[in-house]
């Protein structure tokens, strides 16, 4: 038996120190190089013998051997470090020594040194697993923890073995609680057998019972662990079409149920009418599929079909090798492509599907040979595996087994016809493998990626790194390849040098700082409460950049109302600086959604002019204020407001993307900017404003010998229009 060694490429490992980055909230995983020193402390290795500073979570283990066959139907046998047990000593003998650091949420960002391990906190924050829009698919196997463990299947030690595995399932995001319906719906095809969670009865006079208690307290279990929200429910479509049932003796039955056939329609009509009533019962059928593997267009067809019929709303799930297209207009909820199959033509249906609600993932199991999780793959293309959904826009990775062990599988990972590794990421003693780790490594950073993207940061960067997630070139990749880009990707999402409300040492030079400190409401009221603390609702800060939050819709062009519970969030009011400014450079970030409204007022005083000011223009031309106003055209994005147009349309950055206003007003000068182009200049003050401002809906608001728009200092303002999401970030000002 020959020994296989690899490298885990999380970061960039040296000979005499492992260096880490991480986001808050995040957790990386590292094997350690031999020779690096550590304490015992007696319950975990440490690398240094202080406490582990405020936030940090820092524990080592051993990725003990595990053998395998290294071909199918062969007798060659190899091992290769995999099963990671945490808290134990090193042996002897060698074995791979592998660290966790868990950064919270709330520490601090910066550098840190214990022992020969460094770790540099990126002051960005990756949310908890449960709110992930990563969507991970594992398919669970509750009977083969129930065969390793010896104990009854859901009885209280069952679901008690259950409990670490699921819960270590949930915290990499997985987002479905994998349910049987039949038995044996792949057959045998694992060591250990699938059986029904929902008991069904014929009775002499043809009626059928359904027993839905196991399946409950199953949901349940699941949704305590962290399991879900959704339920993929496995089948009405089983390889083979076999169904069982009990007699009215208690004597179990077993028949073909073909869809479209008559007996098909029989055993399944009552089911799903029952189930449907029962989930809508229980709150769940909104969460709740019916999945299906790998079945014809003719199966699906006659399955949704009567479906639709007998459970109108119940969603479908799928795994599958063509485009969701080609399924002659049925609406698959959920679908998984094998990854051999992921083409041009399947990802470009990918965007509607997402704008429809509907998930859309790839899979892998026996195959490809590679990237894929195998004992024999190198652990990088379990990274690959886990962040390519990122790079290809898809919402997420399937994988058929999460825990389908074979006899032994903590000694031997081989089963059957199966690639060893292919039926398993954890161990029966509730170990974790190397390769889930190094897959929840993957799907971490392909939030990351996700969360700059979304945010438009580092565009140019993130687009050249998605590129090279190519498939083809996958296929091909020569030994260290993968880890070539592993290093790469981290580095792309762990830079610190472009951070979004952080000035430059030019910047400060310049006499910059930063209004917004991209964490708190610190330096600003709300003008609601009169301007004497932070508004406490209405604003959310995340990642680095403040949201304004609505109360009302728009569509098509009309206000409209929102759900209770968004409207509920929003009308905070408007943000006001503590601060007065006189002669200023102002910049600030703002990110537009479809027909959004909102300003940045300058100049602000509450108590003169009924808090009227001078007002930077942000909107979306579908906003329905976008033609009104003076000559239809001075409510448009730059804009001084109902005053002055901007010449501003061709500067301005489609939705979704990052735009820069800039306001510098020097004397009586004012000059508005958008995306480094000077869009709008006025005189405060000059014949032509006062003209402007007599025709103005302002002039009402003068008294006598006062004149609005000419105060010689005052506050920033950011607008709450109540009926738009505005999202804003770098806001710095400059005295000048």
């Amino acid at each position: 038996m020959k020994k296989m060694t690899f490298a885990l490429c999380c970061a960039a490992l040296s000979a005499s120190a492992i260096e880490l980055a991480a986001w808050r909230g995040e957790t990386v995983t590292a094997l350690v190089p031999p020779g690096e020193k550590i304490a015992w402390t007696g319950k975990s290795f440490l690398f240094w013998d202080a406490p582990a500073p405020k936030g940090i979570c820092v524990k080592l283990g051993v990725a003990h051997d595990v053998k395998f066959v290294t071909k199918v139907g062969a007798f060659d046998y190899a091992s290769v470090p995999d099963r990671v047990v945490w808290g134990e000593r090193a042996a002897a003998d060698g074995a791979k020594r592998v660290v966790s650091v868990s950064v919270a949420a709330d520490a601090e960002p910066g550098t840190y040194e214990f022992g020969d391990m460094k770790l540099r906190v990126v002051d960005r924050v990756l949310p908890p697993a449960k709110e992930w829009k990563y969507y991970l698919d594992l398919w669970q196997h509750p009977w083969a923890v129930a065969r390793a463990a010896g104990v009854e299947p859901f009885s209280a030690a069952h679901y008690a073995k259950m409990e670490p595995l699921w819960k270590m399932l949930a915290a990499a995001g997985q987002k479905t609680l994998t349910v049987s319906l039949v038995d044996l719906p792949w057959n045998h095809q694992c060591y250990d057998g699938y059986r029904p969670m929902i008991e069904t009865v014929r009775h002499a006079d043809g009626t059928w019972t359904h027993d839905f208690k196991l399946f409950d307290n199953y949901v349940l279990f699941g949704r305590y662990c962290g399991l879900g929200p959704h339920i993929s429910c496995y089948t009405m479509c089983p390889w083979g079409y076999k169904v069982s049932w009990l007699d009215e003796n208690g004597k179990l039955q077993k028949a073909e149920a073909k869809p479209g056939t008559d007996f098909f329609k029989e055993y399944w009509g009552t089911f799903l009418t029952d189930f449907a009533n029962h989930l809508k019962r229980n709150g769940w059928f909104n969460d709740t599929y019916i999945s299906l593997d790998e079945r014809s267009p003719e199966d699906l067809r006659n399955t949704v079909a009567f479906m639709q019929e007998k459970a109108p709303g119940l969603k479908i799930a799928m795994a599958g090798n063509r485009k969701p297209s080609e399924f002659n207009g049925i609406a698959i909820d959920s679908y998984s492509q094998s990854l051999g199959h992921v083409n041009p033509g399947f990802l470009a249906e990918v965007p509607q599907r997402q704008k429809e609600g509907k998930v859309t993932t790839y899979y892998i199991c026996c195959g490809p040979a590679k990237p894929n999780t195998f004992m024999d793959s190198e652990l990088d293309e379990a990274f690959w595996c886990g962040f390519y959904p990122a790079a290809c826009g898809l919402d997420g990775l399937l994988r058929w087994a999460y825990n389908s062990w074979p006899r032994d599988a903590c000694n031997d990972a081989s089963y059957g016809n199966w690639r060893s590794g292919d039926t398993f990421f954890v161990y029966p003693d509730g170990s974790p493998s190397m390769r889930f780790l190094e897959l929840v490594n993957g799907i971490q950073q392909a939030e990351k990626f996700n969360i700059l993207k979304r945010a438009g940061e580092r565009n140019e960067a993130l687009t050249a790194l998605a590129a090279k997630y190519d498939l083809k070139a996958a296929l091909d990749k020569k030994p260290g390849d993968f880890a070539a880009l592993v290093r790469e990707t981290k580095e792309v999402l762990n830079r610190e040098d472009d951070m979004p409300n952080t000035l430059s040492a030019a910047e400060k030079a310049a006499g910059w700082r930063l209004l917004w400190d991209g964490k708190t409401l610190d330096g600003w009221v709300g003008e609601k409460n009169g301007c004497k603390a932070p508004p406490e609702k209405g604003w959310k800060i995340e990642n680095g950049v403040l949201t304004v939050l609505p109360r009302k819709g728009i569509k098509d062009g009309k206000w409209v109302d929102i759900p209770k519970e968004q409207a509920e969030l929003g009308g905070g009011g408007d943000l006001v600086t503590v601060d007065d400014f006189r002669d200023f450079e102002l910049s600030v970030d703002f990110r537009l959604t479809e027909a959004a409204n909102s300003g940045i007022k300058y100049f602000y005083n509450r108590d003169q002019f009924k808090g009227t000011c001078e007002e930077y223009q942000i909107l979306h031309e579908a906003h329905p204020d976008s033609t009104k106003g003076r000559d239809g055209k001075c409510r448009r994005v730059a804009s001084l407001y109902d005053m002055m147009p901007a010449n501003a349309e061709p500067y301005v950055k489609p939705l979704g993307e990052w735009n820069t206003a800039k306001i510098v007003s020097k004397g009586t000068h004012v000059e508005h900017w958008l995306n480094g182009h000077k869009v709008l200049a006025y005189e405060r003050g000059s014949d032509e404003f006062r003209a402007i401002v007599a025709q103005s809906k302002y002039a009402k608001e003068q008294k006598p010998g006062e004149r609005w728009g000419e105060a010689p200092a005052g506050r920033i303002k950011i607008q709450d229009h109540n009926d738009s999401t505005v999202s804003f970030r770098n806001i710095k000002i400059r005295e000048l």
